[in-house]
């Protein structure tokens, strides 16, 4: 597990099946898209924080 220290942003997606929530993380390492449905609760904006990463996966298969 990763433990990092930085900003999330949220946005709201309208998708076909209804609105779901998206977050990017910004960090010092690099930029990771986060989907998880705890995003939810959350509006759309910046949100300063400690957040630890369990898993990453590529974005792309070779």
């Amino acid at each position: 597990m990763v433990k990092l220290e930085d900003t999330l942003k949220t946005r709201v997606i309208h998708g076909r099946s209804g609105d779901f929530s998206v977050g990017s993380l910004l960090t010092n390492i690099g930029e990771f898209s986060v989907k998880d449905p705890m995003l939810e609760q959350y509006s759309e904006g910046e949100y300063q924080g400690e957040f630890l990463i369990s898993k990453i996966f590529p974005s792309s298969y070779t």
